[in-house]
């Protein structure tokens, strides 16, 4: 009976790490399929959590799942910065187009970059701490 007083926990608690994976799946597809990558990455994290039984288990795999995921997102906005990129200067009708294209995009490409770059490492620093707060809880409850 317990096992199952956690399974709206498990379903509801996936949401954050399946959200900043799909941040990072949609910033390298240019927003592609994103609800099918959504709806595939957060069954993934519901079925490894569903194998786990203690609430503190559970809070610690998915503040790792979240934490890999923030750390990520740099990454994933380098990606989404070539991608536009190339797209916007492949749209250029002439010499002219192109080159205020690839300015535009490099000037907004280095802010995103560096936005994510903050918004990820301090996200992930966050999500480390917090996993290792539960994976000691989860340690102190197996020993008992």
């Amino acid at each position: 009976m317990k096992k199952k007083s956690y399974l709206f926990t498990k379903i509801f608690i996936s949401l954050l790490p399946a959200l900043i994976l799909l941040q990072n799946y949609a910033w390298m597809a240019v927003n592609r399929y994103a609800g099918y990558a959504f709806l595939i990455i957060w069954g993934f994290i519901i079925w490894r959590v569903s194998k786990l039984e203690s609430k503190n288990e559970i809070l610690e795999r998915l503040f790792r799942y979240s934490e890999i995921g923030a750390f990520l997102l740099p990454i994933s906005a380098i990606i989404f910065t070539f991608v536009i990129g190339a797209e916007s200067i492949n749209m250029g009708a002439n010499e002219f187009e192109q080159a205020g294209a690839a300015i535009g995009t490099a000037i907004g490409g280095f802010f995103v970059v560096g936005l994510a770059f903050v918004i990820g490492l301090f996200g992930g620093f966050i999500f480390h701490l917090i996993g290792n707060r539960y994976e000691k809880k989860a340690e102190k409850g197996k020993n008992k």
